[in-house]
């Protein structure tokens, strides 16, 4: 998965990445999160979700946390393999 930065808010961001969920609009308490890629930069970030169930559907959005809070994009739907 990769996604684009558009704006940080000012600060410097604390973390970033992707969290997953079946039911959608999921958050990093109740999904499954994935941190960005140390290679990653500022603005693009990427990751790589581990652990899915074969055969189903999930939604996942980016997320960027600074002291500001924490901002996410809106779902996007990916069916796993069988």
């Amino acid at each position: 998965l990769g996604a684009f930065l558009e704006k940080n808010g000012g600060d410097l961001l604390e973390s970033k990445g992707f969290v997953a969920s079946k039911l959608g609009n999921s958050t990093i308490q109740n999904g499954i999160v994935v941190y960005a890629s140390p290679d990653s930069s500022k603005t693009f970030f990427r990751a790589t979700i581990k652990g899915l169930e074969p055969n189903t559907s999930y939604k996942v959005r980016a997320f960027a946390k600074n002291r500001g809070g924490i901002k996410y994009s809106k779902d996007a739907s990916f069916t796993t393999l069988p």
